[in-house]
C-alpha cells in the first residue's frame, strides 16, 4: 500500500514499484489522477491477477470543492469556463441541504476529461483535441457525504462511494444544483475497502528502493478477506490446480459467488460457484503460498 503524492501518475508509481521489486508484474486497484493524492493498493507478481476483486471495493475520499467557478476539466487543472457570484450568501445549512441530494444511488455524467473509453480511445485525448462527446450518465452509489468544513467559497467533504464514482463530476453537479457551478480543487483517497492510507508507505521511499514493511503489505488471503472462503481436501485442490471443476458439495454459497479456496494452509486460488460445480477462475501456482 502506497501513499501517492500530487504530481506523479499512478503509472509512475507502478514503474517505481517494478524497479524496486525487480519484476514487471505490477498492478494497482484503482487509478488516481496526477493532481490527486492518497492510497494506491499495489499488487506484485501473481497477485496482479486479483485486481478485479479489489478494484470494485468502495472508496473514501477527502475532497475540497470551490464554488462559483466552473472549469472544462471539472478540477483545478482546467481552464475556467464560467464564474458566478453568490457564494457569500450561502449558509452552512444551505450546503448541507444540497448535499442530501447526492447520497444514495445517483446518476452522474462522466467528465469530458476522463479515462473512460469511447470507441477504444480515452476521453481525455478527445477532449484535448476539442472534441465534445455526448456521454450517457452512469449509476453510482454515494454511501455518505460528510461536510467537514465550509469556508465560502470552499467546501471540504469526506465522501464514501462505490467504485467508478467521479468525484470531479460530483463537485460539478453540487455546484450546478447550487446555481453557481463548482470544481474540485483537491482530492485525497483515504481508503479502499478495508485498506487505509494510514498503513501505507510514502511513494518516494518506494522510488528510492525501500521495500514496504510488514504493516504496509498484506498476504493475498488477507487482502481478499471481503470474499467468501472455502477449505478443501488435497485431492480437490489438485483438480482445481489442474483447471478441473469439482462437484459443489456446499449449498450455503450463492450461485455466481466468488470464493477464496485454501487447502492445508496453502492458497489454491479463486473459484466461482455454479449450481452443480465449483469452477476454477484464478489458480495460484503451486510454489506460491498464501
Amino acid at each position: 500500500m502506497v501513499d501517492k503524492p500530487r504530481g506523479p501518475t499512478s503509472h509512475d508509481i507502478v514503474v517505481w514499484t517494478r524497479r524496486t521489486f525487480g519484476t514487471s508484474r505490477v498492478g494497482h486497484a484503482g487509478t488516481l489522477d496526477p493532481f490527486a493524492s492518497g492510497l494506491l493498493v499495489l499488487m506484485v507478481g501473481w497477485a496482479t491477477r486479483t485486481s478485479q476483486y479489489l478494484a470494485n471495493l468502495s472508496k473514501v475520499y477527502r475532497a475540497t470543492i470551490k464554488l462559483g467557478v466552473s472549469t472544462d476539466t471539472d478540477d483545478s487543472t482546467g481552464v475556467v469556463i464560467k464564474q458566478n457570484q453568490g457564494c457569500d450568501e450561502l449558509s452552512e445549512q444551505d450546503v448541507r441541504e444540497v448535499l442530501k441530494n447526492f447520497e444514495g444511488r445517483i446518476s452522474q455524467r462522466p467528465p469530458q476529461y476522463s479515462a473512460k473509453k469511447i470507441r477504444g480511445e480515452r476521453m481525455y485525448n478527445k477532449a484535448r483535441r476539442g472534441e465534445w462527446v455526448q456521454l450517457d450518465p452512469i449509476e453510482v452509489e454515494v454511501h455518505r457525504i460528510i461536510l467537514n468544513e465550509f469556508n465560502s467559497p470552499l467546501v471540504e467533504l469526506e465522501i464514501d462511494c462505490s467504485s467508478g464514482t467521479y468525484i470531479r463530476a460530483l463537485a460539478r453537479d453540487i455546484g450546478e444544483m447550487m446555481g453557481m457551478g463548482a470544481h474540485l480543487t483537491s482530492l485525497r483517497r483515504l481508503s479502499i475497502g478495508k485498506f487505509s492510507v494510514d498503513n501505507s508507505m510514502a511513494a518516494e521511499e518506494l522510488r528510492e528502493g525501500k521495500l514496504p514493511d510488514q504493516e504496509q503489505q498484506l498476504e493475498i488471503t488477507n487482502a481478499l478477506g471481503h470474499l467468501g472462503s472455502m477449505e478443501v481436501e488435497g485431492d480437490v485442490a489438485l483438480k482445481l490446480r489442474n483447471g478441473m471443476s469439482v462437484k459443489n458439495m456446499n449449498w450455503d454459497h450463492k450461485i455466481g459467488e466468488t470464493l477464496v479456496v485454501s487447502s492445508q494452509g496453502e492458497l489454491v486460488g479463486m473459484v466461482e460457484v455454479d449450481e452443480e460445480v465449483i469452477r476454477p477462475r484464478k489458480i495460484v501456482p503451486k510454489e506460491i503460498e498464501r
